[in-house]
């Protein structure tokens, strides 16, 4: 038997939001959060959990809604605390993903992150084997959590999936909460540049 699990990165955000935690989804990503339901709501899920951030919440609120479910929140599905310092340059996440114990003053490494994900996805593993969940988290969350069943998934990785917004993939576990099997089923890309 196998446990499945949709990991959705969260719609497009308003980075103009000064509160991390409570920052919105903009408009446009109101409107995809609307077109990520209509993708997923064929689907049945037995369990749904979120990183409590408003913008993972708002992100799968139309398909919990019209699929009549209800969220739990797990503060360590959270994003990465950016600590003291905003600067999230591509040298500044590079580096980050080069040492995963380096941190800006009050910030979180990358190994943290990673430590507090997989806690909350082994425990999740464990207590809904068999069946398919949905688990709505941000992109470093997710891309640690990759990066832990496959080490060569890097930078480039991240990068390649940061401005997918929102993104879904469909990961296989076995019994022993080993992932066997992954496939990006969608996304919207929003890289502008």
């Amino acid at each position: 038997m196998t446990t499945t699990i949709y990991f959705v990165r969260h719609a497009l955000p308003d980075y103009n939001s000064l509160d991390d935690k409570g920052m919105p989804l903009t408009e446009e990503g109101k409107v995809d959060s609307r077109l990520l339901a209509e993708k997923l709501s064929n689907l049945e899920f037995d369990y749904v959990i979120s990183s409590p951030y408003q913008r993972t919440l708002d992100t799968i609120r139309p398909l919990v809604d019209k699929l009549n479910l209800q969220i739990e929140t797990d503060e360590r599905l959270g994003e990465r605390k950016r600590g003291s310092s905003s600067d999230n340059t591509p040298d500044m996440v590079k580096k980050r993903w080069a040492d995963f114990d380096f941190h800006e003053v009050g910030g979180e490494s990358m190994n943290s992150l990673q430590s507090r994900n997989m806690e909350a996805l082994n425990d999740i593993l464990a207590n809904h084997q068999d069946q398919t969940i949905l688990v709505s988290t941000h992109g470093a969350a997710l891309s640690s959590i990759l990066n832990y069943y496959d080490p060569t998934f890097d930078y480039e990785d991240f990068n390649r999936i940061r401005c997918f917004t929102p993104y879904i993939l469909r990961a296989e576990f076995d019994k022993s909460m080993n992932l066997f099997a992954k496939e990006e089923i969608w996304w919207i890309d929003k890289n502008r540049s």
